[in-house]
């Protein structure tokens, strides 16, 4: 799968892709920060320090409790996945209002898998 990061094209498998995701998930913040990996790169640091960041770790996480695959994610929330794929990503481009649309309609989901009135 190739992502396309302003000019910067990212190759990954998509084994290792939810390798790492699982690794950025698993690290504190304040790790990030202070790692050689992303201490030199202001791109990183501004990504990652975006609210459509934070809001990308809610969808990896709600995707995670439902158990849901990235194709099943974005089936249900009638997406196409590579527009899916943005908000895992935590692309910069899209609205906070429209990841908070998507967050709600996963925790809906999750609200009515576990028999939760909304």
């Amino acid at each position: 799968m190739n992502f396309t990061i302003q000019n910067v094209t990212i190759v990954y498998g998509a084994i290792e892709l939810n390798m790492r995701l699982e690794r950025m998930f698993q690290l504190r913040a304040n790790d990030f920060s202070t790692s050689s990996i992303f201490a030199d790169n202001e791109y990183l640091k501004r990504a990652m320090g975006s609210k459509q960041f934070d809001l990308s770790m809610e969808i990896i996480k709600l995707e995670r409790e439902l158990n849901l695959s990235q194709k099943e994610a974005a089936a249900i929330l009638n997406l196409p996945l590579d527009r899916f794929l943005k908000y895992e990503a935590g692309d910069r481009r899209i609205p906070e209002d429209r990841f908070q649309k998507v967050i709600d309609e996963l925790s809906d989901l999750r609200d009515d898998r576990n028999g939760v009135l909304s």
